[in-house]
């Protein structure tokens, strides 16, 4: 049985342990070699409360572990090991968003905190373990491990997380503390916001550097990162003009409710933008990775059938396979010509539409000469099967035929011709007639 992992909550790992002991009870009771049925799992998981309230992360671990995709051999071992994982994922995501909730309104501790503990813009692992459960923060250890593995590090020598991470992950940029102290910064230098935008504007309008110059310039206590300036001046410059006019200066140096869903709306465009660029480009990374594949393949002047039996019969042969399951989105065991060159192109192939029109018509000419030669073969097995039945059946009867005919002309003559010689002689040349015949046609069938 899998180990239940120490890193879960005490009610759900005492439940993991009662799940695990009435499914070993199970497994023993069925003489089952590892796996019970679906019902069996659930009559065992309806008896542990915590566990039986997460009914999406049940059916993800049953599905896992079905070895046969019925529902009637599910492995006992594998389903634990997955509830366990999947069950660790979901306290994670708990415990960051409640770690956010509670340092939302602390970035000046937590500025402060980063600063003293970190170096060259990074702080180690066990630090932030040591500082996130301290005074002003005081969060509890399980709180700080999800986070730790959030950002992607063990509580080990060595680890460690960037500060601007810490503070985009923690401290968001909407955070209406950041533009109040913002404001207030900039009513104390310039009296208004107004006379501040007059003071730096030329027709009505500053540069992204002015106002980037501005923000470094301010003496804030929050001590923004660079790359945190540029993200205000991006909020401020939603439509990207490379200009800021003085209702965009608004959203991030005043306060107000308005501002503050104008503010809202500019995030989620950059929010947008980002994933609109991180997608092309992954689109950009994966189509050089496929060039690179297709080049390695194209430029040994490899043919198509090549090409595709070098991956079939290599290492990336379940490269092949996964692209082929994904491609077949309706689990049918079917694809479309269209879909399946996708699926070989993902692997490099680099196949044109007739480059694979012309393997399948070569794979469909040998599919059907295998089919031809199979019936082939059959026929001629069935012919011989009855030539075989036939001439037993013919031996048979002249067998019979001549024994009969024999026997009668020996009987007539001991009774009609040869009734002085003697019966024993009559009998030997019967018996050894007899013999000869049947020796004869059991050796020639």
């Amino acid at each position: 049985m899998a180990a239940i992992d120490p890193r879960l909550r005490a009610d759900l790992r005492s439940d993991l342990g009662k799940l695990q002991e009435l499914l070993t009870k199970a497994v023993s009771d069925a003489g089952a070699q590892g796996t019970l049925n679906k019902l069996q799992i659930h009559n065992a998981i309806n008896e542990c409360a915590v566990i039986a309230a997460k009914t999406a992360i049940i059916q993800v671990a049953l599905e896992s572990a079905d070895t046969d995709g019925t529902g009637a051999k599910i492995n006992v071992s594998r389903t634990l090991q997955r509830l366990s994982e999947d069950l660790l994922k979901e306290q994670d995501s708990e415990h960051v968003a409640s770690a956010r909730d509670a340092l939302k309104d602390k970035r000046g501790d937590l500025v402060a905190q980063t600063d003293a503990r970190g170096a060259h813009g990074f702080v180690e692992a066990h630090a932030l373990r040591i500082m996130f459960t301290a005074a002003p923060f005081s969060l509890s250890g399980d709180v700080v491990g999800s986070m730790l593995r959030f950002f992607g590090v063990k509580d080990e020598a060595g680890d460690s997380v960037r500060i601007p991470e810490i503070m985009r992950s923690f401290c968001p940029m909407l955070d209406q503390a950041i533009f109040a102290a913002l404001n207030a910064k900039l009513v104390e230098k310039y009296a208004s916001v107004k006379t501040a935008f007059d003071a730096l504007s030329k027709n009505g309008k500053i540069s992204r550097h002015q106002l980037s110059e501005l923000l470094a310039e301010l003496p804030l206590d929050l001590k923004l990162q660079p790359n945190e300036v540029t993200d205000l001046v991006c909020l401020a410059d939603a439509d990207n003009s490379g200009a800021i006019e003085y209702q965009e200066f608004q959203i991030i140096f005043s306060t107000g409710e308005m501002l503050a869903r104008a503010r809202q709306e500019n995030y989620k465009k950059m929010q947008a933008k980002a994933a609109v660029t991180a997608t092309v480009r992954s689109d950009s990374i994966q189509a050089s990775t496929q060039a690179a594949l297709s080049s390695s393949l194209t430029t040994r002047n490899l043919s198509p059938e090549e090409r595709v039996a070098e991956v079939l019969l290599g290492p990336r042969r379940s490269e092949l396979a996964a692209a082929l399951k994904e491609a077949d989105s309706e689990g049918n065991g079917s694809i479309d010509p269209h879909t399946l060159q996708g699926a070989f192109n993902k692997l490099g192939l680099g196949l044109s539409a007739d480059d694979l029109t012309a393997l399948l018509t070569k794979v469909s000419i040998l599919v059907s000469l295998r089919a031809f030669l199979c019936l082939y073969l059959c026929l001629y097995l069935c012919i011989c099967v009855c030539v075989c039945l036939c001439t037993c059946l013919c031996k048979y009867i002249y067998t019979y035929v001549y024994v009969y005919i024999h026997t009668y002309l020996y009987v007539y003559i001991y009774k009609h011709i040869w009734i002085h010689v003697n019966i024993y002689v009559c009998m030997y040349i019967y018996i050894c007639t007899y013999i000869y015949i049947y020796i004869y046609t059991y050796t020639y069938i």
